[in-house]
């Protein structure tokens, strides 16, 4: 979806349409979006200005919109909440505009990283073609990073690092494939030693000649059988 197409769609969306809502513009890096209320016989209320609910419409979902089309798909992302203060009777042509700086969509990456719910307060203005503020909005938007990409992250760390942290280890045959590529000796003292090194280095039978194992030099206190040199 490109920005030129969405704000033609939300244009052409019934209830905003009906409204007389029309999204002017959206950003080519979806920073930032500009909304029009035109009040009119058809939009306007029992006073001849603009109506309360349409004011609160033509800033609904757009904060929201900003915030998803920058994050990307590894976030879920709501509008939660809103607040809305009249300040002077609308007509004409409203003007309500959205802005978003990369700088806060990296934050919110921060701060959600790990899967914690994030909730951030964001502000703006309606004004008249006179520049007159007519309302000032506020909407609440959740972020929260995906659980898959929580889970996927915490995957790829490994069950090696619990043993590390002094766990026992969740997935042992997994365990042993990596302990072969740090060596045993790092575990030295850990709770997980023993079924490490047994899942690592398991017993070989015995040679046929019956020569003790010998000592490899690839690992500190790894033991391993070799076979017997000819003679």
């Amino acid at each position: 979806m490109t920005p030129r197409r969405l704000a033609l769609i939300m244009s052409l969306w019934i209830p905003n349409l009906c409204s007389g809502i029309r999204v002017r513009r959206f950003a080519d890096d979806w920073t930032s979006a500009t909304v029009e209320l035109h009040v009119n016989p058809i939009t306007r209320n029992y006073v001849k200005t603009a109506f309360g609910g349409s004011m609160s419409a033509m800033t609904d979902p757009y904060f929201f919109m900003l915030v998803m089309h920058q994050i990307g798909r590894d976030y879920v992302v709501w509008d939660t909440k809103g607040e809305i203060e009249f300040r002077k009777p609308g007509r004409g042509v409203l003007t309500a505009r959205f802005e978003v700086p990369p700088a806060k969509i990296a934050e919110l990456r921060e701060r959600a990283h790990g899967g914690a719910k994030v909730l951030e307060w964001f502000e703006t203005d309606i004004t008249d073609a006179e520049g007159d503020v007519v309302a000032h909005v506020r909407r609440e938007v959740y972020v929260r990073e995906k659980r898959r990409v929580t889970e996927a992250r915490s995957s790829a760390r490994g069950p090696i690092a619990s043993v590390a942290r002094g766990r026992e280890p969740e997935h042992p045959a997994e365990v042993a494939g990596q302990v072969r590529l740090i060596g045993v000796a790092e575990f030295r003292g850990d709770p997980g030693q023993r079924l490490v090194r047994m899942l690592a280095h398991p017993p070989a039978a015995p040679h046929l000649c019956g020569r003790p194992p010998v000592r490899s030099a690839r690992h500190p206190g790894e033991r391993m059988l070799r076979p017997p040199h000819p003679a």
